[in-house]
């Protein structure tokens, strides 16, 4: 079993995501909300998902229901996994590289 930790990158990420949709649909944004999370904690017990195509090794993605690509790290010493980012799959995987090396 693996510990999730969040990184303030991701977290802000997820912040985002949430207040993007809410004036649309409160209802909206929570479900969205809902399945990122969800996603992340299927981490727990983690199979060992895809390097991500844009960043490689050793930056790990899952993908979300909801088109969002859960950028991680996995620690296998220590038995952590550390969400890194939250990136929609339609923005330019320039900018993804951008935040990563902020």
């Amino acid at each position: 079993m693996y510990t999730i930790l969040w990184d303030i990158k991701a977290t802000k990420a997820l912040k985002n995501i949430f207040d993007f949709y809410k004036p649309k649909s409160i209802k909206a944004a929570h479900k969205v909300k809902d399945d990122i999370l969800a996603t992340v904690s299927s981490l727990c017990n983690p199979p060992k998902y895809s390097y991500d195509p844009d960043l490689g090794a050793p930056f790990h993605r899952v993908v979300s229901r909801r088109r969002y690509r859960i950028i991680y790290f996995q620690d296998s010493n220590s038995k952590q996994i550390e969400i890194l980012y939250i990136f929609d799959a339609i923005e330019s995987s320039d900018r993804l590289k951008q935040v990563m090396a902020e």
